[in-house]
C-alpha cells in the first residue's frame, strides 16, 4: 500500500536563524515498525518536494519521523521531526459461505 506523506520545510534552524530552501540540501525520512524502538531510513526527497511516498509492504503500524540536511560546512542538520504514525489494518476475514441445501423431489 502506497502511503503519501505531506511535509513542509522548516524555515528557521534549531538556533532561531532563517533557513533559506537554497541551504536546504535534502530531507531523510526514516520508518519504524516497532513502535519507534528502532528507525531505518526510508528514503529522502529533495527541497521542491512536499509529499514523500512509501511502500508498505505489510499490515500494521509505520512510525516516521523526518530530518532536514543543510548545504552548509560544517553541516547543520536538524533535530528530528514531529512523529507521525499510519496503520494499515489486516481486512476482516469474510464468513464462510453458508451450505447449501437442495432438495431432490422424486414425481
Amino acid at each position: 500500500m502506497l502511503l503519501r506523506i505531506q511535509f513542509t520545510l522548516p524555515t528557521k534552524r534549531a538556533d532561531g536563524s532563517d533557513l533559506p530552501i537554497e541551504e536546504i540540501s535534502s530531507i531523510r525520512f526514516y520508518v519504524s515498525t516497532d513502535n519507534g524502538q528502532n528507525f531505518a531510513q526510508a528514503g529522502s526527497a529533495a527541497p521542491g518536494q512536499q509529499v514523500f511516498e512509501f511502500d508498505a509492504q505489510d499490515f500494521g503500524t509505520y512510525l516516521f519521523k523526518a530530518e532536514t540536511f543543510d548545504t552548509q560546512t560544517p553541516k547543520r542538520d536538524s533535530d528530528d521531526s514531529n512523529i507521525i504514525a499510519f496503520t494499515i489494518e489486516t481486512p476482516p476475514k469474510a464468513a464462510p459461505l453458508p451450505p447449501v441445501l437442495v432438495a431432490i423431489v422424486k414425481a
